[in-house]
């Protein structure tokens, strides 16, 4: 070490502290010298400005701020010469310190090119798992470390961050009016990671008629009853999923020998051919979206169909209500 280098001083006319020298230091002060600016200046105790060498620096501020556990690299433990026992006899010897316990931690790094990407795709409780799991370990942050914390942390009770991706986020994005602010972060989060990480794009899938067609007619009716019955069942539930779960079940299991390929279909409508169970799927789908899908199906049906089972209604224009026309026997209109 340079004796000269103990304590880095920063040079009072231009701000610079990596090309000042300690010169004299007598009662009055310090006398400066900078090569950056070729300033020569004594400065006052009172004005001097700077930093202690490191390890000064550490068993400075542990006694001063009666610190009892710093965390350090393995590289800093060295148990004759490390940095930290360096610290620690300082410590003791001039400054009259405490104990200070050590906290190892294992050595980070990164690719470059994921640099600013790990707080906008990942929810800090994923990061913190990340940093945490095993802290006194080595840590290599690369695009499979990263999708290797994702199938572990647990974002939702039962669900992993990357469960949430792939079959929360495709619902959620359909309509995020009702989601709660912890929700909402959530589904930006994911929509980042899935496109830096997965490498595709999550979008609201609206489904329309060439996502239902080439599907069998009796298919289709089945589809649209289960999806008249969920929607009932939910307006006279409210947001209780577990009241809500068993009828659901129930309507599903009442398919009988059609039940696999009504729910194959009904998911290839809206493009969820994996995912959380039938019945917490047809929980989560937003209503909004349920009843357009029902209307479009009846509308479908009806066209394929040879007997007229529509209404046409005609209406004042300064009325202007909102329709709905659904099958002739559940004619609705909503103002």
């Amino acid at each position: 070490y340079r004796p000269e280098k103990l304590f880095w001083a920063v040079c009072p006319t231009c701000g610079y502290i990596d090309c000042t020298h300690v010169g004299n230091a007598t009662s009055d002060g310090v006398d400066l010298s900078c090569e950056r600016c070729l300033c020569s200046t004594t400065v006052a105790y009172s004005e001097l400005r700077g930093k202690l060498n490191w390890k000064l620096d550490c068993a400075a501020r542990w006694s001063i701020f009666n610190i009892s556990a710093e965390p350090f690299t393995k590289a800093y433990l060295e148990p004759h010469t490390g940095s930290f026992q360096i610290a620690q006899a300082i410590a003791k010897t001039f400054f009259g310190g405490n104990e200070v316990v050590p906290i190892q931690y294992g050595i980070v790094s990164m690719n470059k090119e994921l640099g600013g990407k790990l707080l906008d795709c990942l929810p800090m409780n994923v990061v913190r798992e990340l940093f945490l799991r095993q802290a006194k370990a080595d840590l290599d942050i690369t695009e499979e470390r990263i999708a290797t914390e994702a199938n572990r942390s647990e974002v939702l009770p039962g669900m992993t961050y990357a469960e949430l991706v792939k079959q929360l986020l495709p619902v959620w994005i359909l309509d995020s009016s009702e989601l709660d602010p912890d929700q909402r972060e959530l589904l930006v989060k994911g929509i980042t990671y899935a496109k830096h990480f997965e490498h595709r794009q999550i979008r609201p899938y609206l489904p329309n008629r060439a996502h239902i067609e080439g599907i069998p007619v009796d298919i289709l009716k089945l589809i649209q009853n289960v999806i008249h019955q969920v929607i009932v069942m939910r307006n006279a539930l409210g947001e209780d999923y577990e009241s809500f779960k068993e009828p659901a079940k129930a309507a599903i299991e009442r398919l009988g020998a059609q039940r696999k390929e009504v729910t194959r279909n009904f998911r290839r409508i809206i493009n969820q051919d994996q995912g959380v169970p039938n019945s917490r799927f047809l929980f989560l789908l937003p209503m909004s979206y349920l009843m357009n899908l029902e209307s479009l199906i009846d509308f479908y049906v009806s066209s394929r169909s040879t007997t007229l089972d529509h209404a046409v209604v005609e209406v004042p224009a300064e009325h202007h209500p909102q329709l709905r026309i659904v099958a002739g026997d559940r004619l609705a209109m909503e103002h």
